[in-house]
Order: C-alpha cells, then structure tokens, then sequence
C-alpha cells in the first residue's frame, strides 16, 4: 500500500511540477492570472492524467 501510495504522490508532484512549469511559461509571456487560474493550471496535467488513465484501464477492463 505504501509503495501504491509513494508512487501516486510523485506522479503527482511530477506534473503539478509541469503545471507549475506552464503558469511561469504563461507569467513570462505577458499574462495576468488570478489565483484560481493559477491552482487549475497548476492541477490540470494531474487531470489530465487521471482521466487518461482511467479511460485505459476501463478499455483494458472492457477487452477482458
């Protein structure tokens, strides 16, 4: 269960780190962001991620 959860929580940080990456991407180029633009971009690529992720292992799951 700890590896389980170990592996999620740097998934995690992983792309809140590529989100983080986007907003300063964004900041650089000129744009104004207000606080909540800012958390849902910096949460968009988990997501992202999770919903691909459950898209596959429900096609997984259907194949079976």
């Amino acid at each position: 269960m700890q590896k389980v959860l170990a592996k999620e929580s740097m998934k995690f940080l992983k792309l809140v780190a590529v989100g983080l990456l986007l907003i300063i991407v964004l900041i650089l180029a000129g744009e104004k962001l207000s606080g909540i633009e800012a958390l849902i971009l910096a949460l968009l690529p988990y997501m992202l991620y999770q919903i691909y992720s459950a898209i596959q292992s429900a096609k997984k799951r259907k194949k079976k």
